[in-house]
């Protein structure tokens, strides 16, 4: 269970994420999962990735929303759980910032609602296709001893 004090970071290498117009999307190259997001999730995202502490992310949030401090905390410690369930993200000592500033504040503040996480499976067989796991000692691509053996033959065009 998430608490103020936490800090979060990205998952290492194996997943990687785009803010796309407010929408984020995310992959985990290891299970082959996609996620998006809607533009409160990626806002709580870019405050991650900035090195935020959940104290602060929902500070900021709660400065950018109207809506209960306590509804807007309970809501982005449930969505930092769920990244986490899904193995997104990970608890870290001491966040890792990507140097850049978090978001700023806009003038106009809108209605808070729950960040929420969907999740899509419809294209795990297709991420996890991966040609580099399935190669040869020698590199990949490599010709199989048949091939060697017995190279096509060649075609003529007449």
């Amino acid at each position: 269970m998430t608490v103020a004090h936490d800090a979060f970071q990205v998952n290492g290498p194996q997943i990687i994420h785009e803010n796309i117009d407010g929408e984020l999307v995310l992959i985990n190259l290891r299970k082959g999962s996609y996620y998006s997001t809607d533009p409160i999730g990626a806002q709580v995202w870019d405050l991650l990735v900035a090195g935020c502490r959940v104290k602060e992310m929902q500070e900021r949030i709660q400065a950018r929303y109207d809506g209960d401090p306590a509804e807007v905390a309970m809501a982005i410690a449930a969505f930092l759980d769920d990244l986490e369930r899904e193995d997104l993200i990970i608890k870290t000592e001491s966040p890792l910032g990507n140097g850049s500033p978090p978001p700023e504040t806009p003038s106009e503040r809108t209605r808070f609602q729950a960040p929420v996480l969907n999740k899509y499976r419809d294209m795990e067989d297709m991420l996890m296709l991966d040609p580099i796991h399935e190669v040869e000692e020698s590199g990949w691509p490599a010709p199989k001893p048949a091939e060697i053996r017995n190279p096509p033959e060649p075609r003529t065009s007449e």
